[in-house]
């Protein structure tokens, strides 16, 4: 008797902390959402919540998706052990499907944004919901390189926003972190590779940006 009462306190208790998670992952969600959408300028009460419950759902959705997901490719990793040809193959068509699944959920949110938003308001959400960091990392790039032509800048704009997209349909943080700390070395490989722009232009951005950041530090001395 003493042993069923035990457990089910055991399971109370369990019970107990995982709603209490839930509920903080709902309320950071929630307030990142109303961050997100407070910036879009709606006037509309009733579009701004209903812009608000879009985003916090997908971030819960894609949440569910990814611990479902690491889950999986947990019990793949122990299933075949010490068979890493037949690990590598079960795990990319995995993989594969999952990224697919995404990319569906990915466009029933848009096509619900499109209903309550404006395109502009949508690139809104978008910006905010992967960190900003398509406009950061597009203005750095003409900080670093001030020599960028008008040409240069709408490529580099192109290739940002399609990337970025990518990210924003994954929606992790450490998807948006190792974008930010890979995109400038990848971005100029790409850009080198293409003859786009010449390893002297970039240098050169280099070298100047490099001359400010001494001069500021002079200035604040």
């Amino acid at each position: 008797m003493n042993w069923c009462l035990c457990l089910l306190l055991t399971l109370l208790v369990s019970n107990g902390f995982a709603q209490t998670e839930q509920d903080e992952y709902m309320k950071v969600i929630t307030e990142r959402s109303d961050k997100i959408i407070a910036e879009l300028g709606i006037l509309d009460s009733i579009a701004y919540y209903q812009a608000r419950a879009l985003v916090v759902n997908q971030y819960a959705a894609i949440n569910a998706h990814h611990e479902a997901r690491e889950a999986e490719i947990k019990k793949i990793k122990e299933k075949f052990a010490g068979q890493e040809a037949l690990l590598d193959q079960t795990r990319a068509a995995y993989e594969a499907e999952e990224d697919a699944r995404l990319r569906v959920l990915h466009a029933e949110f848009i096509k619900k944004l499109e209903e309550v938003l404006e395109p502009i308001q949508i690139e809104g959400v978008k910006n905010g919901m992967t960190y900003g960091v398509l406009p950061l990392t597009y203005r750095a790039f003409q900080e670093m390189i001030p020599t960028l032509t008008s040409e240069e800048k709408a490529w580099i704009l192109l290739w940002l926003r399609k990337h970025v997209n990518w990210l924003w349909t994954r929606q992790t943080r450490r998807e948006n972190i190792r974008f930010l700390v890979n995109i400038k070395d990848v971005l100029i490989t790409t850009y080198l590779n293409g003859g786009t722009i010449c390893k002297k232009k970039v240098m050169h951005g280099k070298r100047a940006g490099k001359k400010r950041k001494q001069e500021l530090s002079k200035v604040s001395n």
